[in-house]
Parts: structure tokens; C-alpha cells; sequence
């Protein structure tokens, strides 16, 4: 079974959960980063800045790190529907 844990928008961060910020047209998911660590983001996907008290991946293209993400994760479960998702 399949637990979706990765975020896009700090407001549905939850306990344990890998905030991913994304850099889009009306703003920078970067921008959100201490809303997502406060309300229990235990992993921070980002390209720049410091963060303590979480787990921080640097990456040079968070939207290419979130796509193959969920080609890695997700695809073997779509191309099986029987697999259950949660």
C-alpha cells in the first residue's frame, strides 16, 4: 500500500510527511518551507537554504526531483491496480 506523504502546499503537511517546494508562476514554495517544518514536515526537498531541526535533500530541480519521485513510487502501483492505495 501506498502512503502519499509528499506535499507541495505547507498548509496539508502533517506529522512526518517530505515537503517539496516548488518554484511556480505566482510564488516560491521555498517561501513556505517554516510553515511546512511547523506543522510537522519531517523532510524538506528544496534547492537552497538551511533549515534545522528536519531532514533537508538539496537538489538542483525540485520539480524533476517530485516527477521522478512518483515515476519511482507510484508507477509499478498504476500499472498493477490491484495494488491498494491509502
Amino acid at each position: 500500500m501506498i502512503n502519499f506523504n509528499i506535499k507541495t502546499d505547507s498548509r496539508s503537511v502533517k506529522e512526518g510527511d517530505i515537503f517539496v517546494a516548488l518554484k511556480m508562476v505566482n510564488g516560491d514554495g521555498h517561501t513556505y518551507i517554516p510553515q511546512a517544518i511547523a506543522n510537522g514536515a519531517k523532510t524538506i526537498v528544496c534547492d537552497h537554504g538551511e533549515y534545522e531541526g528536519v531532514e533537508v535533500i538539496k537538489v538542483e530541480d525540485t520539480r524533476a526531483y517530485l516527477t521522478n519521485y512518483l515515476i519511482e513510487n507510484f508507477k509499478p502501483y498504476l500499472m498493477n491496480k490491484k495494488k491498494k492505495f491509502i
